[in-house]
């Protein structure tokens, strides 16, 4: 992940996510259990490539970043 030698927080968007790969209609069309373990391994793998963080959707963004803030307000750097 390049944003990891740029010293910046990187933040993994999982259902967006080329891992994923899935159009709206086929998450639609799958059953649920299936596409958490489909998220679940995009999770992983992002986690593994250094993602400080991973979310599943731009929705739970603003958590992040109040977590950032925090850390950032403590001294601590990516």
């Amino acid at each position: 992940m390049v944003a990891l030698h740029g010293g910046t927080w990187v933040v993994g968007i999982v259902a967006t996510d080329n891992r994923v790969g899935l159009e709206e209609y086929e998450v639609q069309q799958m059953g649920t259990s299936d596409y958490k373990q489909i998220l679940e391994k995009a999770h992983q793998s992002l986690c593994l490539e250094g993602a400080h963080y991973t979310i599943d959707n731009l929705a739970e963004f603003s958590t992040v970043i109040d977590d950032i803030n925090n850390r950032l307000a403590k001294g601590e750097k990516p």
